[in-house]
């Protein structure tokens, strides 16, 4: 995906198989709300194009976290060069938990990208 001001978008497959299967999910709870939700999706990292600090710092080093305000997810992405690699796609409930019970040592194997 280019981005016309100087940043493009990246999608790991890891953030793809996360996107499909929230997407899934809320199709399942309500018709029509999975596609509400890829489209919000693709709208929020769509303004990291332009906006790629938009975020906050991540708990990972050299990541950072644009978090949802219409759901409870979060996006962690990384800015290499003129890119925005997105990393993954997060719910914000189970982000605090894995946080909290393992520490900055479980939270980067959960991130990490190959």
């Amino acid at each position: 995906m280019e981005c016309i001001v100087k940043y493009s978008i990246k999608l790991t497959k890891r953030s793809l198989r996360n996107l499909d299967e929230v997407a899934s999910y809320y199709e399942k709870l309500e018709r029509g709300l999975g596609i509400k939700f890829a489209q919000y999706f693709f709208k929020q990292i769509n303004v990291l194009c332009s906006l790629p600090n938009l975020g906050k710092f991540g708990k990972v080093d050299g990541t950072r976290e644009l978090l949802f305000q219409e759901f409870p997810y979060l996006v962690v992405y990384r800015i290499i060069d003129n890119c925005v690699q997105i990393i993954s796609l997060i719910h914000q409930y189970n982000y605090s938990i894995v946080k909290e019970a393992s520490g900055f040592s479980l939270k980067a194997n959960h991130l990490k990208v190959n």
